[in-house]
């Protein structure tokens, strides 16, 4: 699947780096060394290109030069605007809000070379001796490291990978993002270098770091055979942007900016694949076909109310309502926007949803009518006393130790920095959820010494294990670290440092899992929190860059499992999710 395509609009054209054509220069070019003039940043002037001026160039500063161009795969692709040597790209006239021009583009029957799709881009090696320019030959590409990433905005009918290529990288390897979208929506996105991860399309991929100050172009293309898209507002994002750790901040750590930064792309992509909106005020996430889950429902208002999105949060608090079952609880199972098809509650997304909405009632105020009494129901249906401990049940009718059929328990359920937030928020029921949380860690203890510092998916109250350290248990991390991060508790600390010790032994979080997505790496680089700065700075930054990917819906971070708990895990990190 390797590009292959054709540039349809570089009339200085360059070596054929990440889609960029087969020519040579069409006249000859004069050297520029990195002196703060042509080809290098001093990270003050941030345009790349506005659009205002509606011409082909991008914007001059800071020794930028280049134009936008268009692309295709061939084979009979129809893409306008058509551009060739002779004739320049030409901005398109827009009405929106985000001013009077726009780069865009469209094409149908595009698929060729084992790739579908089209785009736009620009690059920093030429200025196009049609405009009337001396062409610039940035030797050693256009030097951007004085910046920490790319802002822009978006409209596109179908996915878009953005990718930012570089002299290092050959066989079109670029690094790049993928970005879900909504046609006729506009998405301001922002990508640090962070979050840009090397394509790979076969045996022979020289595998290079990202380096910012070697970029040669930025393209913007597009998934798929039939697409739309418009690109404004081209920014490098800079050193200074994002702010401080802000509130939320681990006991001990401090939230890097990057990851914040990186959250609202994280969060609208996120939104985009699997938010639903009703119709009727409510909304469902999408786990797979018409199936929504009340976890998907938790994980979204959780992710809302942490990034300031009332909206959605409303309208799934309000997709909760419509389906809380006569003990309080949400029905577990139900059709997107439909009936329910299990009426039984799963305990893990009731305290998803119980949190959130205490979270919203101190953000926002207002949601104590629904966070009181759901935080009551799952004291009553949702825990029980077994082995002389209280200990949470999987489910509102089984589990635990009233379930004489199934006496299981879910370790990555457990939520023990929820319950010291319940035990503030309803001081009535302080001492329940105190005694919940020291059966937890009790419990967690045996699992762990029974488990080389793993748990298990499945559990039971006497401290037996029941499997692997799966796609269950690997929530575990998340759920002590919140509580480490919230409460700064000893108890937690020694969980993360037992787990921190079984990834360190074997190299990381990326060499101790087989499965490489967030789930796993994601949750063992947490763990690195409870040991120092420097390591867990370096841990997040490994997980990040270790997550394949591809265009397989099955690889990484793709599939709704991963790619959500990604976004938490991140939330967590960048000190956005906060009691």
């Amino acid at each position: 699947m390797r590009f292959g395509g054709h540039v349809i609009g570089l009339a200085a054209a360059v070596s054929a780096v990440c889609g960029l054509g087969h020519g040579t220069a069409q006249a000859a070019s004069r050297s520029v060394e990195h002196a703060y003039g042509a080809c290098q940043s001093k990270g003050q002037n941030a345009i790349i290109d506005d659009m205002e001026d509606g011409d082909a160039r991008i914007s001059g500063g800071e020794g930028r030069l280049g134009v936008w161009y268009t692309f295709n795969p061939g084979g009979g692709c129809q893409q306008t605007p058509v551009v060739t040597k002779n004739n320049r790209f030409v901005m398109t006239a827009d009405s929106s809000q985000k001013g009077k021009y726009v780069a865009a583009t469209q094409g149908h029957n595009c698929q060729a070379n084992g790739w579908a799709g089209g785009g736009i881009g620009f690059h920093f090696l030429a200025e196009d001796p049609g405009l009337g320019l001396d062409p610039i030959d940035c030797g050693n590409g256009y030097d951007a490291s004085a910046f920490k990433g790319l802002s822009f905005a978006l409209k596109s009918q179908g996915s878009v990978r953005v990718q930012v290529c570089t002299l290092d990288v050959t066989d079109y390897n670029c690094h790049g993002y993928d970005i879900t979208a909504k046609a006729d929506t506009w998405r301001d996105i922002t990508i640090p270098w962070s979050q840009l991860l090397q394509e790979d399309w076969g045996p022979t991929t020289k595998v290079v770091p990202f380096n910012p100050a070697r970029i040669l172009s930025v393209q913007f293309k597009a998934m798929t055979p039939q697409f739309s898209l418009a690109v404004n507002d081209v920014k490098f994002l800079q050193a200074d942007a994002g702010g401080s750790t802000g509130p939320g901040a681990w006991h001990a750590y401090k939230p890097q900016d990057i990851y914040r930064d990186q959250l609202k792309t994280e969060y609208e992509n996120w939104k985009a694949k699997y938010f639903v909106d009703c119709g009727d005020g409510s909304a469902d996430i999408r786990k797979s076909g018409s199936e929504a889950v009340s976890e998907g429902t938790g994980y979204g208002m959780l992710m809302a109310v942490s990034m300031d999105d009332r909206q959605t949060f409303d309208r799934l608090t309000q997709g909760f309502q419509k389906r809380r079952n006569p003990r309080g609880m949400m029905s577990w199972q139900f059709s997107v926007c439909g009936g329910v098809w299990g009426d039984n509650a799963a305990t893990d997304g009731d305290l998803d949803i119980a949190m959130a909405l205490v979270m919203a009632d101190r953000k926002w105020g207002g949601y104590r009518f629904l966070a009181e009494p759901l935080i009551t129901a799952l004291k009553q249906y949702g825990t029980s006393e077994c082995e002389g401990r209280l200990v949470l049940r999987p489910g509102d009718i089984w589990g635990g130790c009233r379930d004489n059929v199934d006496q299981r328990l879910n370790p990555s359920y457990f939520a023990p920095g929820y319950y010291r937030v319940f035990a503030s928020y309803l001081p009535n029921q302080a001492d329940f959820w105190n005694d919940l949380t020291r059966g937890t860690y009790e419990l967690l203890a045996l699992y762990q010494r029974n488990m080389g510092g793993l748990f298990p998916d499945w559990s039971y109250a006497n401290g037996a294990t029941a499997g692997a350290y799966g796609y269950e248990a690997c929530r575990v991390p998340w759920r002590i670290g919140t509580d480490f991060a919230w409460h700064g508790k000893a108890e937690a600390s020694e969980v993360l440092k037992n787990l921190y010790n079984y990834a360190h032994a074997r190299g990381g979080p990326a060499k101790s899992v087989d499965q490489k997505n967030s789930c796993f790496i994601g949750g063992l680089a947490l763990t690195a929190t409870a040991r120092d700065q420097n390591t867990a700075d370096q841990w997040y930054s490994d997980w990040i860059s270790s997550i394949p990917q591809a265009p397989d819906p099955q690889v990484g971070d793709n599939p709704y499992y991963q790619g959500t708990l990604r976004v938490l895990y991140l939330l967590l990190a960048g000190g956005l999710l906060q009691p």
